[in-house]
């Protein structure tokens, strides 16, 4: 019961008081060893659950396959310093797989992560936001990557309104770089055009950003100090945009070949998974004082939440 309470939202001196108001024995200290015992069983049981048939179950159980895992990280506090979670989560069932800690998300962080759950659970798509590593991970273990649309729009809006703003304060005479065939006024006309075209992702999408990226094509890089200008950022954009259009467009593919499994083109279902498992209960925290606590936390309350007949949950409660 104390640990079923810590992980709603009380404090380890709130299941205390709680207990005691049941008529129950209990301290700080002892709900914290229940606490810190049931994560560390969880950290058992997962190493046994990962720890089979390469990422299988063990012993004659079927190993899992996930043909699309979905990732995300988040950051927390442990005694003044940001530790990084890992969340990998299946995105057509739901469920948590893996709640690893972290050097960071560069790709020699997470590549070890992400390469051991995809060889182990025969892993098809990685889905995960518009970070570059993931990007390159993806390429490296030879998976289709999708990236979450919320994402690219927000960047995208964020672009558009910071390239607004910067050619609203261009003086009217002022000098275009050689070769960029494109007015103030025009660039303002491309910049809506292209947040409505990464917004709709047509058919054409890729061919379109190509026609657009012509007329900024000429715009000269920034040499040593000095700050791209907003030719050359959007021509960067332009590039970025068309270079990943596949990424962006996979779940349109995908939902035409798989009609019974669809993907709705985000990853929200890592974000639930962080927000609701994680990041909810580190709210009412000020943060954690040792790293195997953290690691602790952060598998437990995912597999206390986990539908019945999850694969985790399921070693958790054979006797």
């Amino acid at each position: 019961m104390s640990v079923l309470l810590y992980a709603l939202g009380l404090s380890y001196g709130g299941v205390a008081d709680a207990l005691h108001a049941l008529r129950q024995r209990g301290s700080k200290s002892s709900v914290y060893r229940d606490v810190q015992t049931a994560g560390a069983a969880v950290e058992r049981l997962h190493s046994q659950y990962t720890g089979g048939d390469a990422g299988g179950r063990t012993g004659a159980q079927t190993k899992r396959q996930v043909r699309v895992l979905s990732a995300d990280a988040t950051y927390v506090q442990c005694r003044g310093t940001q530790v990084t979670i890992g969340v990998a989560v299946d995105a057509l069932a739901g469920d948590v797989l893996d709640v690893e800690l972290l050097d960071g998300e560069s790709v020699e962080a997470m590549r070890p992560w992400l390469e051991q759950l995809a060889q182990a659970l025969d892993v098809k798509v990685l889905l995960t936001d518009d970070l570059d590593s993931y990007k390159s991970i993806a390429d490296a273990l030879g998976v289709e990557h999708a990236i979450c649309r919320h994402h690219v729009n927000q960047n995208v809006a964020k672009l558009v309104a910071d390239l607004g703003e910067q050619v609203l304060r261009l003086a009217a005479n002022a000098t275009l770089p050689p070769g960029v065939a494109s007015t103030p006024q025009q660039l303002l006309d491309d910049l809506e055009y292209v947040q409505l075209l990464m917004a709709l992702r047509p058919p054409d999408g890729a061919a379109q950003l190509g026609r657009l990226l012509k007329r900024y094509q000429a715009a000269p890089y920034p040499g040593k100090a000095e700050r791209a200008t907003i030719w050359c950022r959007m021509r960067l954009a332009l590039t970025r945009y068309q270079n990943n259009w596949n990424r962006l467009t996979f779940d349109q593919r995908w939902n035409k070949q798989h009609a019974e499994a669809r993907l709705d083109g985000t990853n929200n279902v890592a974000e639930r998974a962080i927000g609701w498992l994680i990041k909810e209960r580190y709210r009412t925290m000020r943060g954690f004082k040792r790293r195997a606590s953290v690691r602790n936390i952060a598998r437990l309350i995912p597999a206390l939440a986990a539908r019945p007949d999850a694969p985790l949950l399921t070693t958790l409660l054979t006797p």
